[in-house]
C-alpha cells in the first residue's frame, strides 16, 4: 500500500527515490550524530523534541550583552 501511495504522490519519482538513499547513507555514515525525522508524523516529531531549536532561535533574536 505504501508503495502504491508513494507512485501516486511522486512529482518527480527518481528525485524521491535519490533523496531516500541519501537519508540511507546520511543513517548509515552518520548515524550515531544525526536523527532523521518524519516531518508528516507529529508522534514522530514530538519524540524528537528537545527544546534545543527554541533555545537556538532565541539566542539569535536577542540582542548581545
Amino acid at each position: 500500500m505504501l508503495g502504491y501511495f508513494q507512485r501516486r504522490g511522486d512529482m518527480d519519482r527518481d528525485m524521491r527515490i535519490a533523496n531516500q538513499e541519501r537519508l540511507r547513507a546520511l543513517k548509515r555514515d552518520h548515524g550515531d550524530r544525526v536523527t532523521i525525522v518524519n516531518s508528516h508524523d507529529p508522534a514522530d516529531y514530538e519524540r524528537c523534541r528537545c527544546g534545543i531549536h527554541g533555545a537556538i532561535k532565541a539566542r539569535a533574536v536577542s540582542p548581545s550583552t
